[in-house]
């Protein structure tokens, strides 16, 4: 749970890495960019209210997590099951050409080509663009017993980002004697925040000046509804 509340956390704008990450890398520092952050709070789908970890694939659960917070289907992952390997001993391979830019999801038991090179960094997503050639060599072992690959697509990803971003909690932290204080300007009435804010006993969250009882979503994070217009947001705490 800790690995997957990690990766929802998409408000952390920059990684300092000891070795290259991903696309977007300054190779000289190597500090890795998020270019799409979230703010800690923004206007979703009231489907978040309802969403549980129910998988013990930490990508269908990311997968799962933004279907929630749209309210549709996201599609931001192409998954490739064991049908599309095929198997050589203890190995399985599948070899494409790509469609789109994607970033191939790693597992510890895959060994990755782009374009007859071989990606030997471990636990980094390598990119891809289209028309590179591609061959995934998964090694089956006691705890992946099926072969699978999943790419991230860039665009729709980019696409998802920028939607969730429409309506966000502008908030600084630490302010006037707040751990946090905001505002966001909601579009609709009966509308729904969540925000990446694990809730702890002793806090108290304040909308427009009156006291409100939060939901604790996925058994941690504070969610909120709002109805039109814009609102001032304080969170305290006393321990």
């Amino acid at each position: 749970f800790d690995e997957f509340k990690s990766r929802i956390n998409n408000y952390v704008k920059y990684v300092y890495s000891d070795k290259p990450v991903g696309y977007y890398i300054d190779r000289g520092n190597k500090i890795y960019e998020n270019t799409h952050p979230l703010a800690l709070g923004f206007i979703s789908s009231k489907d978040i209210k309802d969403y549980k970890i129910d998988s013990d694939n930490s990508t269908e659960n990311v997968s799962n997590l933004i279907n929630a917070l749209m309210g549709e289907e996201s599609n931001i992952y192409k998954h490739f099951d064991s049908d599309s390997f095929i198997k050589d001993n203890d190995e399985y391979k599948y070899t494409f050409t790509s469609d789109n830019y994607y970033l191939i999801v790693p597992n510890e038991c895959m060994t990755i080509r782009i374009n007859n090179k071989e990606y030997e960094n471990e636990n980094v997503y390598p990119y891809i663009t289209n028309g590179d050639k591609v061959e995934v060599i998964f090694y089956v072992d006691e705890k992946n017993e099926e072969p699978y690959l999943d790419l991230l697509d860039l665009f729709r990803y980019e696409d998802v980002m920028n939607k969730l971003s429409n309506e966000i909690l502008h908030a600084d932290v630490n302010v006037y004697g707040h751990i946090l204080q905001g505002t966001i300007n909601v579009k609709k009435n009966d509308s729904y925040m969540f925000t990446s804010i694990p809730y702890e006993k002793g806090m108290k969250i304040y909308v427009d000046g009156k006291e409100k009882e939060p939901d604790i979503l996925i058994d941690s994070f504070i969610g909120l509804e709002l109805d039109r217009g814009k609102h001032l947001i304080v969170i305290d705490y006393i321990s």
